[in-house]
């Protein structure tokens, strides 16, 4: 899958028009399981834009070999929450919202292939410590509904498509 370059130009644009008091920009890389029950973590690149009430985050990860690829993109919209103190020497911050995540994955049997994508929306939390100075350790989580045909999946039938991130990084 190829990310369409008009929709990152349509949302870069309405970034730079969300009010700005404190703004900061989180930028890291992280470990995801976002292949499935196999217990394979990939790595992937992580980061976040993070102001005074809210946080936008994004993360994209992908493995590929002969056989198989699988590409994943999550994206988040966040209302953040500070616990006064601090935690061993540095702040936490946490958000609670919405987020979604596309993913993208490929088979090769032979000279067969097949292809297929995902696509679930759900509520989302991160959580960030600041333990030395800029660095930070983050744990983002979407606990998503599958999106199949335009309709979000039974929303009695608990099928959820986790999306967990353990991201290390930097503050900008």
């Amino acid at each position: 899958m190829q990310l369409k370059f008009p929709f990152l130009v349509f949302f870069s644009l309405h970034l730079l028009f969300l009010p700005a008091h404190s703004m900061d920009l989180d930028i890291g890389t992280g470990m995801s399981g976002v292949t499935g029950g196999n217990g394979r973590v990939v790595p992937g690149i992580y980061g976040a834009l993070v102001m005074d009430s809210i946080t936008v985050t994004a993360f994209s990860t992908g493995v590929s070999s002969y056989y198989y690829y699988h590409s994943a993109y999550y994206l988040g919209l966040l209302f953040n929450w500070k616990p006064e103190g601090k935690f061993l020497w540095g702040e936490i911050i946490t958000g609670f919202g919405v987020g979604t995540q596309y993913s993208h994955r490929g088979f090769r049997d032979g000279d067969s292939t097949s292809q297929a994508d995902d696509y679930s929306l759900g509520p989302a939390f991160r959580t960030t410590w600041q333990a030395l100075g800029p660095m930070f350790i983050g744990l983002d989580a979407l606990l998503g509904l599958p999106i199949t045909n335009g309709v979000i999946g039974p929303a009695f039938a608990f099928n959820f498509q986790d999306f967990v991130i353990l991201s290390i990084g930097a503050k900008l």
